[in-house]
This record gives structure tokens, C-alpha cells and sequence, in this order.
């Protein structure tokens, strides 16, 4: 696959094919906050939210079917993803002092790297960086990550020039 451009554009991220025009997803978010939200693939719909009131950790649905969760390591930060309950090995992190949000193997090897300009509203680059298979909704999950930890470091920043 090639890179990937994501854009705020009328309420809602695009997900452009490289710097065409090619539509290759999208990502809705239901408010401000940026947990919740529906990513589109193609025709395809699903549901990034979290579990429950009382479990933060969040889910990827299609339909009412959970397809993995994105549990977070509160002493090292990141989500690791799991399936029926069981650690697939992958995960969705930074990297110690490189900007940017990764996708992971079990090996820890990056599959795909996400990264923010400093526009406002910025733009996402994407790249596939690894030799394995990435479908779409793995490049959108990770958009959704990056999307999602960058409004707490912006929210943070912005209190630092008000400050």
C-alpha cells in the first residue's frame, strides 16, 4: 500500500490514498473528547469506543461484534491489542524520544507509522513500514490512536502558552 494523507475536513479526518484525491477512509468523532467514533472503510462501518463506564480500555466493533481491543499499559503508555481476551502480541505506542504513533508486530517490529505536522488543524502522514500484510482498518485503528493520544498532548500545550 502506499502512504496515506489524513486531513480535517468538514467535522471529520479523511484519509486520502498518498496526495491523490482517492478517498480511503474516514474517521468521525462523536465530540471534542476523541475517544469515541465511527471509522469508515470503504462501505464498511465500525465503532471505536470504550468498553464499558467502568473499563477505559477501547473497542473496535463491527456491527455488535468486538474485533479487538486496545488495552492500555498504564506504566509504559501504548495499547496492546487483544482478541477474545488473549494479548495478540501486537500493540500501538510511541517510541522513546521519535514523534509519532506505531503499530507494532510481536516482535516489535513497526508495521506503520503515523505523524502530525505542526498545521492546525494538522495533517496526518502515514507510511507502511513493514514487510507484513496491513489491512486499511490496521492503517485507520492507528490513524484513530494517534488522533486520539494527540488530543491530550495538544490539550497540554495549549495550556503551556496560556500559562
Amino acid at each position: 500500500m502506499a502512504g496515506f494523507l489524513t486531513r480535517f475536513e468538514n467535522e471529520q479526518y479523511v484519509v486520502y490514498k498518498g496526495d491523490t484525491q482517492e478517498v480511503e477512509g474516514r474517521i468521525v468523532f462523536d465530540n471534542e473528547a476523541r475517544v469515541e467514533a465511527d471509522l469508515y472503510v470503504g462501505s464498511e462501518k465500525y465503532r471505536v469506543e470504550s468498553q464499558s463506564a467502568e473499563d477505559k480500555d477501547i473497542v473496535l466493533r463491527k456491527d455488535a461484534d468486538v474485533l479487538f481491543k486496545f488495552r492500555f499499559d498504564p506504566l509504559w503508555g501504548g495499547a496492546e491489542l487483544f482478541i477474545n481476551n488473549e494479548d495478540t502480541g501486537y500493540e500501538v505506542s510511541g517510541k522513546l524520544f521519535m514523534p509519532g504513533t506505531r503499530f507494532m508486530d510481536k516482535d516489535g517490529n513497526e508495521l506503520v507509522v503515523a505523524g502530525s505536522d505542526n498545521s492546525t488543524p494538522p495533517v496526518i502522514v502515514t507510511d507502511i513500514t513493514g514487510d507484513e500484510e496491513v489491512t486499511l482498518l490496521m492503517v485507520l485503528a492507528t490513524i484513530y490512536y494517534h488522533i486520539y493520544t494527540s488530543a491530550s498532548e495538544r490539550f497540554v500545550a495549549s495550556l503551556s502558552n496560556v500559562l
